[in-house]
């Protein structure tokens, strides 16, 4: 590796910045405009692993040069130096604009991962919102990066004008897809498809800024390896341990947004790396928006009011997309009553942390007799965790509103009034005790045999008689629903047990068929395909 400053072309080349696997990055100077330029000379060796990359290099580059975006470091020219008196090497490079003062995302997360701190949920959302709009320009260019990683983040810290570590800056456009290039992206952030061999698409590139904001978040790496292949096994094979298991002050709705960008499937994934940002932004209640100025700082640390990652905000803004939407509408179900509701006193969302809104969450539920369609299972009841980031929200939803007729309270308050009246105008009080105790003669004798009569005619129900489970997949939380009943009769020759779920707005949906065997009736509901939380839309079943 040659130190020496040199002159390439009409650039005087005056300090070796670094070097990695493609070639070396100096910073130079345009001898025309005597500006300070970054430029990056390829590896001559690449020239003699593709006889047609001269053609394809000039190709590719033609189309990154166009791309004019203030969050992507300009590449000013790409082009070949032939063979001349001074060198016969015929070198390949890239000239980009010089960053004064620049340091990449991988050192700031390096920084505060050391000391176990965490960016402000602010700082993410505008972190994001800015290098999701340079990607998303790129893509509507027809150009993916290919090759996403904090080290292709560039922080200019002489601009905070919206981060206090700097304005990030997309960089390494094209390297991946240089012609000879075998390191191809890095695995530690490459997206599944990629390791199959399969060609790189815009979400490719969401999967690998789901990784770069899971290891904001937690300060380490989803998939670890004794070697390159070990780990690119883990992204095709291998679920993610959910953000919240690692760092368990992360926002639920922000740990959904991880795991979703970071699916094995690229249409689950976000279609856009600016959904992605909204997402973001809505996870963490932060509004965004696109000139967010935020307090400047001497600090160049991306992490400057670092501290344990925490949602500033108590609620989280209520999905658009309720139960009536993703599971479709139906007629409302008979026979369903408040009984089958999150009651009040369980799960009181003042009390519940994140830290147990990870523990199995079950409903109880109790067979109403007047329905004629059994409800769910015979395991231990649990009272139901809600997130924390659904306190106000779920616990709203979840609890019925039970209205009490205006009439009984008028009149109660007349028969007092008029019983005042009386005693006051003809009754002594050896009168009026008398007539309370053969009131509450009266009142305790109905109740009796209203109580006698009712246990004559209803068939016990031995309590609870089933229960549904909320249940986690590697996408969502509480996405999915179990329900399970034990000792449960054969129906009726060409008849079946049907699941119905019932939402907040009284609507009864249908889930699907029970399977019954040996007793037991039971059914697994995978949930929509956007992975919604269930829990908040759930009255009962």
């Amino acid at each position: 590796m040659n130190t020496t400053p040199r002159r390439l072309e009409k650039y005087e080349l005056q300090k070796l910045l670094g070097h990695g696997s493609t070639g070396e990055v100096w910073k130079g100077v345009d001898i025309q405009s005597q500006q300070d330029v970054a430029v990056k000379l390829l590896h001559p060796d690449l020239l003699q692993n593709d006889p047609n990359f001269i053609t394809l290099f000039m190709k590719e580059w033609q189309g990154i040069t166009a791309l004019h975006h203030p969050n992507i470091v300009q590449v000013r020219e790409a082009n070949i130096s032939r063979p001349s008196e001074s060198s016969n090497e015929t070198t390949p490079y890239i000239v980009m604009d010089y960053i004064e003062g620049q340091t990449t995302l991988t050192k700031s997360i390096q920084r505060a991962s050391r000391v176990g701190l965490f960016p402000p949920v602010f700082e993410i959302v505008n972190l994001f919102t800015r290098v999701c709009a340079a990607v998303d320009y790129a893509h509507e260019q027809g150009i993916v990066h290919n090759n996403i990683k904090p080290s292709n983040i560039l922080l200019d810290i002489k601009n905070t004008a919206h981060l206090p570590a700097g304005e990030p800056l997309l960089t390494d456009f094209g390297i991946a897809h240089l012609p000879g290039n075998n390191s191809n992206a890095s695995t530690l952030y490459i997206s599944p498809e990629q390791v199959k061999g399969e060609e790189a698409n815009p979400r490719s590139d969401i999967y690998s800024l789901g990784v770069i904001l899971y290891e904001i978040c937690t300060g380490v790496l989803p998939f670890h390896g004794e070697s390159n292949i070990a780990i690119m096994m883990h992204h095709i094979n291998t679920l993610p341990t959910s953000p919240m298991l690692i760092n368990p002050n992360i926002p639920l709705p922000l740990s959904e947004v991880i795991l979703r960008a970071m699916a094995k499937d690229p249409k689950t994934r976000f279609a856009t790396a600016s959904l992605m940002a909204r997402a973001i932004a809505e996870a963490c209640s932060v509004e965004r928006l696109p000139q967010l100025t935020l307090n400047k700082s001497e600090d160049p640390i991306f992490y400057r009011n670092s501290g344990p990652l925490r949602d500033p905000y108590p609620q989280v803004r209520q999905s658009a997309n309720g139960m009536s939407s993703f599971l479709g509408v139906s007629q409302p179900l008979s026979g369903i009553s408040s009984k089958h509701a999150v009651q009040p006193g369980q799960g009181d969302p003042g009390k519940q942390t994140i830290g147990e809104s990870t523990r199995p969450t079950t409903i109880p539920l109790q067979l109403n007799p007047k329905t004629p369609t059994p409800i769910v299972g015979n395991t231990a009841a649990h009272r139901i965790a809600l997130p924390q980031r659904q306190r106000q929200t779920s616990g709203r939803l979840a609890t019925p509103s039970m209205k009490v007729p205006a009439t009984s309270m008028v009149s109660s308050a007349i028969a007092a009034d008029d019983l005042k009246l009386r005693s006051k105008n003809f009754l002594s009080p050896v009168a009026l005790a008398i007539i309370g105790l053969l009131l509450l003669l009266v009142v305790v004798g109905s109740l009796g045999v209203s109580l006698l009569i009712r246990s004559a005619s209803t068939p016990s129900t031995n309590g609870v008689v089933g229960h549904v489970f909320f249940q986690d997949d590697a996408l969502g939380k509480n996405d999915m629903l179990r329900i399970e009943v034990q000792n449960t009769p054969d129906p009726l020759q060409g008849k079946h047990y049907v699941a119905w779920l019932q939402n907040v707005s009284g609507q009864a949906i249908p889930l699907g068929n029970l399977t019954l065997q040996n007793g037991t009736a039971t059914l697994l509901y995978p949930g929509d395909a956007n992975h919604s939380n269930l829990l908040p839309f759930t009255r009962g079943i």
